[in-house]
């Protein structure tokens, strides 16, 4: 996510940022907390989880970020992520995000479209999946999907 930036402007935000080691089987994001910022994995692996299921939505390593939807949104966190095994990542809190913003850094548009494009893949990415499990709810739309889930009549 970060390669789209320029060398200086990567390096600014580098040092806006911190590196936090995690022992295996840690969590670095569980549902319903705060955002508290976003995060790259610099070593080992991070599995995304469903929320009070455990079951593995997703596998991230090196160079791969989650966080994004939390940074951008201020919404609570959505899914657990935890540590596979021991695990390094470089995180940017919230607080120095928006400090980044509210500076007129210039490296924030290139940050945000960053950011914007990691979440628009994988919102595509979940779409796809979504219609090879179900072809007809992805059809039918949420429209269709709230119909079919509870009778409502939606035009």
């Amino acid at each position: 996510m970060l390669a789209e930036l320029e060398p200086d402007a990567l390096e600014r935000l580098l040092t806006a940022g911190r590196v936090r080691v995690l022992p295996a089987g840690a969590f670095l994001i569980q549902a319903g907390d705060a955002a508290d910022g976003f995060f790259v994995v610099l070593e080992g692996r991070l599995e995304v989880l469903a929320p009070g299921e455990g079951m593995t939505l997703a596998e991230l390593g090196p160079g791969q970020s989650v966080g994004e939807l939390g940074l951008a949104s201020s919404a609570p966190r959505t899914a657990d992520v935890r540590s596979a095994g021991p695990a390094k990542v470089w995180q940017l809190s919230a607080a120095a995000f928006e400090d980044l913003l509210d500076a007129g850094d210039p490296l924030a548009p290139g940050l945000l479209r960053s950011i914007g494009r990691t979440l628009a893949a994988r919102f595509r990415e979940a779409v796809a999946d979504s219609s090879a499990m179900a072809p007809g709810i992805a059809r039918r739309g949420l429209g269709g999907q709230l119909q079919a889930q509870t009778g409502w009549e939606v035009e």
